[in-house]
């Protein structure tokens, strides 16, 4: 045996296509988990609306976690890799609140124009709307859609296309994945008002896309979601007292 012979080492386009694989891995983990939790909470828990179990979804954050610090021990990916960065994470966060105030007024402007807004759940069940409104639902969410699966499309489109690293494939790659991503984002809410969703989750996703897409950084689109949606929930108590 030649003594030289050393372990070949990994080219980048490698390194994108183990990280495009362990993204998407992390998709599945998340959507299975997703589908657990949801039957725990509907079919041993009782729980009877849907719209308030999808808040436990949440939960799912938890196995893609121990997930992804498999390979993060390995050294395959990190957690910046989904946008959950430290670096200027104030700076992020003060984007967040500023332009989640800005979509959430957007949003009341919109619902008045229109004459709609959103239900308000039951009495006994309140507490647990405003939770997965403000807070479990942007933070799961987020991390799915404009983390999780931002990151795989981008590392696939890299393997993919041969443009990669060609003046344009860049932007072009950047705007198609804003696109998809905001399309997904809205397929999760399909099942709300025809002319809210129409308009009011159109303007939302794409401007949480965008958020995202400007500062590269999750805890953004999370404040401003969160934000946005205590708005929205602010008006519906109001238009409901």
């Amino acid at each position: 045996m030649n003594q030289s012979q050393k372990p070949k080492k990994k080219t980048h386009a490698d390194e994108n296509k183990d990280k495009s694989a362990i993204l998407w891995g992390g998709v599945v983990v998340m959507m299975i988990s997703t589908i657990i939790i949801h039957l725990f909470f509907r079919d041993i828990l009782g729980f009877t609306i849907d719209y308030i179990i999808s808040g436990f979804w949440v939960f799912s954050i938890f196995p893609l976690f121990v997930y992804l610090i498999y390979f993060l021990n390995n050294k395959k990916i990190s957690f910046s890799d989904i946008g959950l960065r430290r670096a200027g994470i104030l700076k992020a966060s003060g984007y967040g609140i500023i332009f989640g105030v800005i979509i959430g007024i957007i949003g009341w402007v919109i619902s008045y124009l229109i004459g709609s807004t959103i239900s308000q759940a039951p009495d006994n069940l309140i507490n647990l709307f405003i939770m997965r409104s403000v807070v479990f639902a942007p933070i799961y969410e987020e991390i799915l859609v404009r983390g999780l699966l931002w990151s795989a499309l981008s590392f696939t489109a890299i393997i993919m296309f041969k443009g990669a690293g060609k003046p344009g494939f860049e932007k072009r790659k950047d705007i198609a994945i804003i696109v998809i991503i905001s399309l997904v984002f809205l397929f999760f809410h399909y099942d709300r008002n025809t002319t809210l969703f129409l308009t009011k989750f159109v303007f939302d996703s794409f401007a949480y896309s965008l958020l995202y897409y400007k500062t590269k950084n999750l805890m953004t689109p999370i404040l401003a979601h969160s934000i946005a949606n205590l708005f929205v929930l602010i008006q519906a108590i109001f238009l409901h007292a």
